[in-house]
């Protein structure tokens, strides 16, 4: 029975192509290459058997025939999907998505207390670390455990609502940077309203920050300002600048490209998506597609090529 076996393999994979070029081009599972895929099981089968068909062959045969039906529907879903673009496209940001999603709360919280720790060193005039440099827990390395120690008490006390900010647009997290914010935005106010306004002599206006990028009496402005706003205005301010910042943060067209051409590389171009596509595709047909299949199989299978 051994021949039985492989050459109703044979005949189910050639059954299975034609089951999956059919549907894929077509778009359609016809009856009528259900019957044919049990068909080329059923005559492998028996011709493996020869003067040995009966229910081992047709046993065989069935087998093969429910198999062979359902790789070539794996078969035509997996061409249909890898044919279309938008489904390549899609599934790459899904997964790029999903590489984001999973490491950068943790990343971006490591950022939050690194840029708090930074707002201390600079207040007591010690030089600042290059966060863009030091990226999740790289960038805790870079401070002495006391230091860490204290940004991460801030970093408890601040109020949920700006954490979520600060979780989105880290730098947000070092109170002089949000002061900062608020001194920009009174600013711009007072130049549309048609007053100028002062900077220091060394400072582009474009690249002020904190505290010294600002005349003094702009800074306690911007701090009266900010401290007569209701909490709910003061976010209104920091949701601005968070949503500026994801807005130049969202992943490029090469980086895309990069994603799709690496999981063409490693040889799972959208499994999920193939997996999800093919798990609905089932439907009450199925039912008739393989009572089609294993007919064919079984009579061939047992009967043999003459039917006798």
């Amino acid at each position: 029975m051994l021949l039985a076996i492989v050459f109703a393999v044979v005949g189910g994979a050639i059954g299975a192509g034609v089951w999956s070029l059919v549907a894929s081009l077509t778009g359609y599972e016809v009856g009528f290459v259900a019957s044919l895929v049990g068909a080329m099981a059923g005559a492998g089968a028996a011709l493996g058997a020869r003067e040995e068909c009966g229910f081992a062959s047709a046993a065989i045969a069935v087998v093969v025939a429910l198999g062979a039906v359902l790789a070539g529907k794996y078969a035509a879903v997996s061409l249909i999907v890898l044919n279309s673009e938008p489904i390549v496209v899609e599934g790459a940001i899904s997964e790029l998505a999903l590489d984001v999603l999973e490491s950068s709360n943790q990343e971006a919280e490591t950022l939050a207390v690194a840029a708090i720790a930074n707002g201390a060193r600079r207040e007591v005039g010690l030089t600042e670390v290059d966060l863009w440099r030091a990226i999740g827990e790289s960038a805790k390395a870079r401070f002495q455990p006391a230091e860490w120690s204290v940004a991460m008490d801030e970093w408890r006390s601040l109020d949920q609502a700006t954490k979520d900010i600060a979780l989105r647009a880290p730098f947000l997290a070092d109170p002089e940077i949000r002061l900062g914010y608020f001194a920009d935005k009174m600013i711009r106010m007072r130049v549309e309203r048609g007053e100028s306004v002062m900077w220091p002599d060394d400072v582009d206006p474009g690249e002020a920050a904190v505290e010294t990028d600002y005349l003094p009496r702009v800074w306690r402005d911007a701090e009266t300002w900010r401290d007569s706003m209701t909490a709910e205005q003061r976010l209104m301010v920091l949701e601005e600048v968070a949503k500026r910042w994801e807005s130049s943060q969202g992943p490029s067209d090469d980086e895309i490209e990069a994603v799709v051409d690496e999981m063409v590389d490693r040889g799972d171009v959208l499994a999920d998506d193939v997996n999800r596509a093919f798990a609905s595709s089932f439907s009450a047909f199925d039912i008739l597609w393989w009572v089609l299949a294993v007919a064919a199989a079984g009579r061939l299978g047992y009967g043999g090529l003459t039917g006798e």
